[in-house]
C-alpha cells in the first residue's frame, strides 16, 4: 500500500498532466521576476510574483530570480489541492503552510510532463501568482538579487 508521500505525488502528477492537457500552463520569459524567502537551493520550494506576499522565514534571504529561458508553470486552483489539507482546515486556510509541507515531501521531485512548477492564487490584474511551487529552482532560474532577511 502506498504511503502518503507516494499518494500525494501520484495525485500531483495527475493534476499537472490534466493542466497540460487542458492548456492551463503559463510560460514566463527571462525578464520575469519571482521571489523566495529562505535559501537558494535546488529543492522544491515556494516562490511568488510578489515579494510582499511571501511568508518570510526567520532566517535566510529574500531571493529575486529570473527564468534562465522559459519557466513553464501549470495553473491550479487551491481547491484541486484539497487532498493536502486535513478535514479541520479549509483549503485556503494556511495554504502557504500546506504548500511548504508539500515542498518538503517532494524536495527532489521532477514531473514527467516537462513543467517547472505550478502556480496558485492569481494576483489582481493578470497572469501573476501569489503561490508558485518550483521543482528545481537552480536548473530553471538565474539569481538576480539576494538580501539577508
Amino acid at each position: 500500500m502506498p504511503g502518503p508521500k507516494q499518494e500525494w505525488i501520484r495525485k500531483l502528477n495527475e493534476l499537472l498532466q490534466l493542466a497540460v492537457e487542458n492548456s492551463q500552463v503559463e510560460v514566463y520569459g527571462a525578464r520575469s521576476l519571482i521571489y523566495h524567502g529562505g535559501f537558494y537551493s535546488n529543492r522544491t520550494s515556494l516562490w511568488s510574483h510578489s515579494p510582499t506576499l511571501l511568508d518570510r522565514p526567520e532566517r535566510g534571504y529574500l531571493i529575486t530570480a529570473t527564468p534562465k529561458s522559459a519557466l513553464r508553470l501549470a495553473v491550479l486552483s487551491p481547491e484541486t489541492l484539497g487532498y493536502l489539507v486535513s478535514e479541520s482546515d479549509s483549503v485556503t486556510d494556511r495554504l502557504s503552510d500546506h504548500l511548504q509541507v508539500l515542498c518538503e515531501l517532494i524536495e527532489q521531485y521532477c514531473p514527467l510532463c516537462g513543467l517547472d512548477g505550478f502556480a496558485l492564487n492569481p494576483l489582481e490584474g493578470g497572469n501573476h501568482y501569489r503561490h508558485i511551487v518550483l521543482f528545481r529552482p537552480l536548473d530553471t532560474l538565474n539569481l538576480h538579487d539576494m538580501e539577508p532577511l
